[in-house]
């Protein structure tokens, strides 16, 4: 899980910051501090929805009783 979340970081961090530097739009550390933030917000996405999986997918094997404090 962790390799996939880094791997999507990644894969969000390098467009933003190469089009940042290709287009000069943003000063060099600021299209930096962009692109992390784009990879962290990707990175998180990613997580919350493999941890949204699991849970779907033990609510499906075991049911309503799943999660409950009994």
């Amino acid at each position: 899980m962790r390799l996939i979340c880094k791997g999507a970081m990644l894969v969000a961090f390098f467009p933003v910051m190469a089009s940042n530097i290709y287009w000069g739009r943003l000063d060099l550390s600021l299209g930096c501090l962009f692109a992390l933030a784009v990879g962290a917000i990707v990175g998180r996405l990613i997580k919350r929805s493999m941890v949204r999986r699991a849970h779907a997918e033990m609510r499906s094997l075991y049911g309503s009783e799943w999660g409950t404090d009994s």
